[in-house]
């Protein structure tokens, strides 16, 4: 009885949630019926609302639904990728975090109708933060805001090849000095090279900045668009083995938009220190 009292609790939780994490959910009165047998047979157990706040998605025990008219109406896009659904968040329009009562944490390989399962530190803490029965996932971009000293290297690859380059952005700090050296091209082929030192104060907003990006999560679908990013970040704290990150998107349109993917948003943070 409490195990069901708890996934009754998860499921109003999570009851829509947005597709960005940290936004309000708002509770609706009714789930919409997707199975009718003389009345409503089954209801969904939990929504799920685009960028725009339409209702997109949605999920029974063991299957995951889509709405094509805000909720009018509903189609089976997949079945569970691993029995009963604990239940569901979304990074963005395309992308979705799926925990199964077992346990396990999947993230949708196409939108929402192929799933693997998650290995990625950083899903993993997405979904601790957003759903209230999970076990607190520590950050390890978290040293960036914390340790006394440590590096941490942005590499850009594969910018549109109408608007931009490659680029590398390295910042190194120590409690006397935060130095920041790179060449992140604003536009293709055209040196942009930066050295300059941040006080402390500038130094740890940048780098709490930096890694509540990079924790985020939020990569879009690939697509043949031609403006493309990818981003491989590489940090160490102290006395702390390098470790890495690789992410990556593409513009695919509307429900895609740059501003709402990691890869982007890292970009942007290195340009903005750039033109200091």
């Amino acid at each position: 009885m409490k195990a069901r009292g708890a996934r009754l609790l998860l499921a109003i939780a999570l009851l829509p949630v947005t597709s960005l994490p940290g936004r309000a959910a708002h509770v609706v009165p009714e789930l919409p019926c997707v199975r009718h047998a003389g009345g409503c047979a089954e209801r969904l157990a939990g929504v799920l609302r685009d960028c725009a706040g339409v209702l997109r998605w949605g999920w029974t025990e063991r299957q995951i639904y889509r709405s094509e008219d805000g909720g009018a109406s509903w189609l089976v896009a997949s079945d569970s990728p691993d029995g009963p659904i604990e239940g569901m968040i979304l990074q963005n329009d395309a992308i979705a975090l799926l925990g199964s009562r077992a346990g396990r944490l999947f993230r949708s390989v196409r939108p929402l109708r192929e799933w693997q399962e998650a290995t990625e530190v950083f899903d993993r803490l997405t979904w601790s933060r957003n759903t209230p029965e999970s076990s607190a996932v520590p950050s390890p971009l978290g040293c960036l805001s914390t340790a006394d000293e440590g590096e941490v290297t942005l590499e850009f690859a594969k910018y549109s090849c109408f608007s931009s380059g490659p680029g590398q952005l390295r910042l190194a700090w120590t409690p006397d000095a935060t130095t920041v050296v790179g060449d992140v091209r604003l536009v293709a082929n055209v040196p942009n090279e930066t050295k300059l030192t941040l006080d402390t104060r500038t130094s740890a907003k940048v780098r709490s900045e930096l890694a509540r990006i990079a924790e985020r999560g939020g990569e879009g679908p690939a697509c043949g668009s031609t403006t493309s990013l990818t981003v491989h970040v590489s940090w160490r704290c102290g006395a702390e083995p390098l470790r890495h990150l690789h992410v990556a998107a593409s513009y695919c349109g509307s429900g895609n938009r740059p501003s709402l993917t990691r890869a982007f948003r890292l970009r942007d943070l290195a340009r903005d220190l750039t033109q200091r």
